[in-house]
């Protein structure tokens, strides 16, 4: 199979990380959908009013109700009772409560599967620490200059772009995956994995060659790697750059002609199939958009989801900034947010997705357009 060219959105974000949200969403819940009792929501609230009520009645709760949640909790996400993990649900719980019954809040928090980590655990976790311009030189990647050319070319008149947009609505999105393997996972720098293999799965399905790709993110964790001349490091860390070049000079296979996400390094780089598998063409297959609104939306409407990298500041160390990847499905140009595509399962967000905010000047919500 042979993808065309793909478009790799490089975009920043300067927000604290928080064990359930990060950056500004435009009135969205970025939550799961379930309640623990249906009078005590812990998350899917439709509207602002409704998230303000549940934090209120959350905030009056005696502490054996609150235990009471964590264990309903806990039933609903499969986790174990543990102290330790209790004492962070509780103060991510304390967290939501404040925000929610904020005046107007840009967007809504909620208790998701990994709402029982600290925000330091969290960073661990799903975070990578590798820069993701250290690819634009190395394994194939496309250079500074080469960069800025094709950005140049990537243009459209703003009355020509549809008004909203969504692949996810077209069926050309693959399901949303779980890097963190419902908050067991250490292979916390995987995000580049599974939103570059994201895109090329959608790219498979805009062009025809396959309906229904699964590629194999355990194969670019274990091969895409820096002693096979990429910048990446696996599950300490990559780049979306890495992956497209590795499948230009060789192939990427499906999950079944690999190997299942292990969500572990040391892997040994294997023999893959080529069955369903899938290559990029031309070297590099891919290119830096321009950092604002009407490229990314042209971008995205003719070239398929975008790549997008996130500049995350810990709270715990805001001088040590982390990475973070995820993919640009759509837009919607009334109400001016992006749809972004997570791999924190269907638990984050709305079903996995959230809603950023489109800005007309500067750099965007999170420093999104800065990049």
């Amino acid at each position: 199979m042979r993808l065309h060219t793909l478009i790799l959105a490089l975009v920043a974000a300067g927000a604290l990380l928080d064990a359930g949200v990060t950056c500004t969403a435009s009135n969205a819940s970025i939550d799961s959908a379930f309640s623990t009792p249906p009078y005590l929501a812990l998350s899917g609230y439709r509207s602002k009013a409704a998230a303000a009520t549940a934090a209120r009645q959350i905030r009056a709760t005696s502490a054996y109700g609150k235990r009471r949640l964590y264990e309903n909790w806990c039933r609903r996400y499969r986790k174990k009772l543990d102290d330790r993990r209790y004492r962070a649900w509780l103060s991510n719980l304390d967290g939501m409560v404040n925000w929610n019954l904020r005046p107007n809040p840009p967007f809504l928090k909620g208790m998701i599967g990994l709402s029982d980590y600290t925000p330091a655990e969290l960073a661990r976790m799903v975070m990578r620490r590798s820069d993701p311009s250290r690819a634009r030189t190395r394994g194939g990647g496309v250079s500074v200059g080469a960069a800025v050319a094709a950005a140049a070319a990537i243009r459209g008149s703003k009355a020509d772009l549809p008004n909203e947009w969504n692949w996810d609505k077209q069926g050309a999105v693959s399901e949303v995956r779980d890097q963190t393997l419902a908050g067991v996972s250490r292979c916390g720098g995987a995000c580049w994995a599974f939103a570059a293999l994201a895109a090329l799965e959608s790219r498979a399905r805009i062009d025809g060659t396959d309906r229904g790709p699964d590629y194999s993110e355990q194969q670019v964790i274990d091969c895409a790697i820096e002693a096979a001349g990429y910048s990446s490091y696996g599950c300490d860390g990559g780049t979306a750059e890495d992956v497209f070049n590795f499948a230009s000079a060789s192939f990427v296979a499906q999950e079944t002609g690999y190997a299942p996400y292990t969500a572990r390094n040391g892997n040994r780089c294997r023999a893959a199939s080529t069955l369903g598998a899938v290559t990029v063409k031309p070297s590099p297959g891919f290119d830096v958009v321009a950092g604002n609104p009407e490229a990314i939306m042209r971008a995205l409407v003719d070239a398929g989801p975008l790549v997008a990298y996130m500049f995350v500041l810990p709270p715990t160390n805001p001088a040590s900034f982390l990475y973070y990847d995820s993919v640009i499905v759509g837009y919607n140009r009334a109400e001016k947010y992006w749809i972004v595509r997570n791999s924190w399962g269907i638990g984050w967000g709305i079903g996995g997705y959230a809603r950023l905010e489109m800005t007309d000047g500067g750099s965007g919500p999170c420093n999104m357009k800065k990049g």
